[in-house]
Formats: structure tokens, sequence, C-alpha cells
């Protein structure tokens, strides 16, 4: 490609990628004196979601995990539908988030959403219901660095005083990973 055409390619991508007040809207960078603009991957490929099925009661006072019975997608991530968890297969920083949907809390009470890392809590998500009878969903969302191997579990936990129903649709509750 000839130096005219370079430059004319470059001022017709500088033009387009300029808002009305000529902002650029595509970052550049510089590398061995030629601009290029920047690449940001738009999603990753590793990620995982997984959701329950059914209802759930849940009884007061106690940490609950959980059962995800479905996936919407598990790519790179292995589900172990034994133990209901997303076990890690290549290391690295994961965006994780969590929802637990309570269908029908009572007044003044709190309400988790936890996330477990081989065993131990790692987020936590909490709500109070601000009226008897309506719904709470605490939702928790984190990145942490997670090894190989590593497994995460969804759990609940409410102190209510007496058993809550969580409802456990795909947009209710789930556990939902990407690495970032």
């Amino acid at each position: 490609m000839d130096d005219f055409q370079q430059k004319f390619d470059k001022a017709i991508l500088d033009y387009a990628s300029k808002n009305q007040y000529g902002v650029s809207r595509i970052p550049y960078h510089t590398h061995n004196g030629t601009d290029s603009p920047l690449v940001h991957p738009t999603s990753s490929d590793i990620n995982a979601r997984s959701y329950g099925t059914g209802v759930t009661s849940i009884v007061t006072g106690t940490p609950t995990k959980l059962t995800l019975q479905s996936n919407s997608f598990n790519n790179g991530v292995t589900w172990d539908s034994t133990n209901n968890r997303l076990q890690i297969i290549t290391a690295g920083q994961y965006l994780i988030t969590a929802l637990v949907t309570y269908t029908n809390t009572t007044d003044a009470k709190g309400y988790q959403t936890l996330v477990y890392k081989n065993g131990g809590e790692i987020m936590a998500a909490n709500m109070m219901a601000s009226a008897a009878g309506g719904a709470v969903s605490p939702v928790s969302t984190d990145i942490q660095t997670l090894a190989t191997n590593d497994y995460l579990e969804l759990y609940t936990f409410h102190n209510a005083g007496v058993n809550q129903t969580v409802g456990s649709t795909t947009e209710q509750t789930y556990l939902a990973i990407a690495k970032v």
C-alpha cells in the first residue's frame, strides 16, 4: 500500500470515528510509530451460568446451599451436577454474579445471597425486606482470583423466623461467572 493510500484510509477512519464535536470514539495507541485502534474483547471464552428449577423452602437462621439444576451455558468450566457447583479449569480472575430471589418476605428481616469458594464464604449481598409478602433479590457481584480446581457454590441465608420460599427460575436464582 502506498503512502497516499495509507493517509487516505487513516483520514476516513479518523472522520468516521469522531462524534459531532470532533472527539474520537475509538481509543488509539501508538506502537512502533504507527497508530492503530485498541481492540477490546467483547466477551469471555470461559463462562458459565447455572440456575435452579422449581421452588425451594429455606430454613430460617441456617446458611443453605442451593441446588442449581440447569445451565444456561457452560464454556470452559466444569459443571459438577453431583455436588451442584462450578469447578474452575483455567486459573485467573473471574467476574462472579450471584442472585437469590425470596418471593414472600417477612417485614424488616434480613436476606442474603452468598458465594462459597472451596467450602468457605467469599462474597455476600444483604437486603432487608421493607414489607411483608414482597420479594427481595440480593445480588452479589465481585471479581475474584480463582485457581485451577477451585469450586464455587451458591448459598443463601435469612433470619425471618419462619421458612421462606426461594424462586428458582432462570431469572430469579443463579450463579454466573466469566473469566476477565
